[in-house]
């Protein structure tokens, strides 16, 4: 009977450790999505936001830390909504400054999260165009269209199961939806331009 006391205590004093960190990456992740988030409002202004990455990706690692300690994978799926935003946040400084789209083993996530961040990307390029037709610059305004159709041409047709990217085909028909709009916005702004 005393090993039976003593399994049991130590199980829950596992189980009391791996709920902590849970409760731990669950707030991490919320104040990484409001970083990113507030990273990628400046980066679609052209304003400085390169602190905030540098803020976002210590974050990151951190959470990533976490899970790896916790040795428990399953924990991605309570932190889809940072990693997504941080993700997209590494996508788009990426494409402003010309740079390769970081892989998920650079970004140190799963494929399947990475995915479904690309998945989102066309609705904050569109972000970016759309600031850009304000401004009047034409120039850039078109070049993230050119991102925006790569994109859509890219993930056009592809289908994955809502139990491997959750949301995925939502995803696929806003990206859709997005790319249209951001073509007509583009060239009502030509043709206004010209009138």
């Amino acid at each position: 009977m005393k090993n039976y006391i003593e399994l049991i205590e130590n199980t829950i004093s596992e189980l009391n450790k791996s709920d902590e960190a849970k409760e731990l990456i669950i707030s991490l992740v919320r104040k990484l999505n409001r970083l990113s988030g507030k990273g990628i409002a400046k980066l679609t202004k052209y304003q400085e936001y390169i602190d905030i990455l540098q803020n976002a990706r210590d974050m990151k690692s951190q959470i990533t830390k976490l899970i790896s300690d916790s040795n428990n994978n399953h924990i991605w799926s309570l932190t889809i909504s940072g990693i997504e935003e941080y993700c997209e946040f590494e996508f788009l400084h990426a494409i402003i400054n010309h740079k390769n789209l970081p892989s998920p083993s650079e970004l140190g996530v799963p494929s399947w999260l990475w995915m479904s961040a690309v998945g989102d990307i066309i609705g904050e390029l569109r972000r970016i165009m759309l600031h850009n037709l304000i401004e009047k610059n034409m120039k850039n305004a078109k070049e993230i269209l050119h991102n925006i159709l790569f994109f859509q041409e890219l993930l056009a047709g592809l289908d994955f199961s809502k139990n491997l990217i959750p949301n995925f085909r939502r995803k696929m028909d806003i990206s859709r939806a997005l790319t249209e709009k951001s073509q007509s916005d583009f060239a009502n702004t030509i043709i206004n331009k010209s009138s």
